[in-house]
């Protein structure tokens, strides 16, 4: 049934609803280069989701330079790709922004920009990083799960609301956030076909699209991958959604609620984020979790349901050489199985016996077929 819904998509024509709910489009960005981020906010900015309801959010994670160019990433970003015009006011100046984590409170400083990019609005928060650390290699780094703050838990900068203000924007009026890594490819239509299903299902809390490969021919370690992407990404996602609840929406594609159709706060609610930032005593399975899983744990938090529609799709770039899938795996498998030991030891509530059954089977399902992966890898080399 899994393998059918997920290959339904590929000959089914979907059609959705226009929309108006204004949606944040969210890019968190650390040292990717210049035409890798061109083609993710081009894409971005020219879907079929209509220009006057969508505003782009860009995190850049620091003040990180790449390889051999002269320029740091947050230059290139503002001069290169976005042709930022400087603020007559004068020059971007640091605001400071703080929340409580495990370790205490974590304080940080960013510089903000914003104007029109091809006429959508847009946002660029540089995470500069306090004055005490302006003279090591990466000022403002602060990992993925930093930079995700910033977009979810607007609080932590007064300036937002002057540049929201500036560009003609109510950030309380923004309904959905759209996640996308700066390396993804979105279909045109992918925004406006997960939002008509977001505003069609008023109790999913997030969705998230197919992900499919797209430098698969690049190397024999990118072909082996081909196929387990589409067990993991496409066959076990519709098997999560079909049965229960999808247990992680993809990191490089995916939509939260901002709030519901009654006006309550969804994944930006105090406790969601005071609990992501770390502001609650975690087990070392949580711990662990937040470090090296951001994606995972912050599904975890969920009170409502996530879900999985194929039809909306995007192509991301997997790793062609051996030692960086082997990091990367390494990384995945420790937070997969951390995940799993959460979910297990605090079984989130059901409406039922028998939905409690669903997701028990569900995340034995998922343990069972990536342990298959490791026998059935090799498959990727043939079906590329």
């Amino acid at each position: 049934m899994s393998v059918v819904a997920a290959l339904h998509p590929n000959w089914a024509t979907y059609k959705y609803n226009e929309s108006d709910a204004l949606l944040v489009t969210h890019v968190p960005c650390y040292s990717e280069g210049m035409y890798v981020l061109r083609n993710t906010i081009d894409l971005c900015v020219g879907s079929e989701y209509s220009e006057d309801i969508k505003v782009l959010f860009i995190v850049v994670d620091g003040i990180v330079q790449r390889g051999t160019t002269t320029k740091p990433m947050h230059e290139i970003l503002l001069r290169d790709v976005l042709f930022h015009k400087p603020d007559p006011e004068g020059p971007a100046t640091d605001c400071l922004y703080s929340y409580a984590s495990e370790s205490g409170n974590v304080n940080s400083a960013a510089r903000v920009y914003s104007g029109f990019y091809r006429d959508v609005p847009y946002v660029v928060v540089v995470k500069t990083g306090l004055i005490t650390e302006r003279a090591s290699a990466k000022p403002g780094n602060r990992g993925k799960r930093d930079s995700q703050l910033v977009a979810y838990a607007s609080r932590l900068f007064a300036k937002l609301e002057y540049h929201f203000d500036r560009l003609g924007i109510q950030a309380t009026d923004a309904k959905y956030v759209l996640v996308a890594d700066a390396d993804t490819k979105i279909a045109p239509d992918g925004l406006a076909i997960t939002v008509d299903r977001m505003e069609m299902n008023p109790s999913f809390l997030g969705t998230c699209g197919e992900t499919r490969v797209k430098n698969r021919f690049d190397s024999l370690v990118a072909a082996g991958q081909t196929f387990e992407y589409w067990l993991t990404h496409a066959v076990l996602k519709a098997f999560e959604g079909y049965y229960s609840n999808v247990l992680v929406l993809s990191g490089c594609f995916k939509i939260y609620r901002l709030k519901f159709v009654d006006g309550t706060t969804a994944i930006i609610d105090v406790r969601v984020l005071e609990d992501y930032s770390g502001a609650y005593q975690k087990t070392m399975h949580e711990h662990s979790l937040m470090t090296i899983g951001e994606d995972r744990y912050l599904s975890t938090l969920a009170n409502r349901y996530l879900q999985h529609f194929a039809a909306a799709k995007c192509t991301t770039a997997i790793p062609d050489t051996l030692s960086v899938f082997s990091c990367q795996r390494r990384r995945w498998t420790n937070s997969l199985i951390h995940f799993h030991l959460s979910l297990f030891m605090g079984v989130p509530k059901q409406d039922s016996w028998l939905s409690r059954a669903l997701f028990n089977m569900v995340m034995i399902y998922e343990l069972w077929m990536v342990f298959m992966l490791t026998i059935i890898l090799p498959v990727g080399l043939f079906t590329a």
